[in-house]
């Protein structure tokens, strides 16, 4: 599904791809493909990702990061967001999105380990069951050149 949209949103735009996909949560901060790609975007370019919560989990390495792609003269685009940063618009929602964004994970957080104290009292133990890495979900990095 990520991939898809960012090829769409490339191929709209006139866009030549460089796609990265990351094999690792974004909980990470050893993001090897996430790495290169930043690397490998240079002036012009945009950054394109799927969603938000795929570049990063909390507010300040999200502004951490998109910070070095504005200082680089690096455009960054969320696609499922619906938002660049080529706009003073653009950058007041990324703004507003990233600290709904960490607000969002937080609670997720807080709501998992509340029901899992439960579960717990209540004598079950809680927890994913282990998911086979053929079927994980990558995240996905583009850089697009103008």
């Amino acid at each position: 599904m990520q991939q898809h949209a960012i090829e769409k949103y490339v191929k709209e735009q006139s866009l030549e791809l460089i796609m990265y996909i990351e094999k690792v949560s974004s909980k990470k901060t050893d993001r090897t493909e996430l790495q290169n790609a930043m690397k490998a975007a240079a002036s012009s370019d945009r950054f394109v990702v799927y969603k938000l919560d795929r570049l990063a989990r909390s507010t300040k390495e999200l502004y951490q990061l998109t910070d070095e792609m504005k200082n680089r003269g690096i455009d960054f685009i969320s696609i499922n967001d619906s938002f660049d940063t080529k706009t003073p618009t653009g950058r007041a929602m990324f703004d507003m999105l990233a600290v709904f964004a960490e607000f969002e994970r937080d609670i997720i957080q807080q709501r998992t380990k509340a029901g899992l104290e439960a579960a717990r009292k209540r004598g079950r133990l809680g927890g994913r069951p282990a998911i086979d890495r053929k079927n994980k979900t990558p995240y996905r990095y583009a850089i697009s050149s103008r």
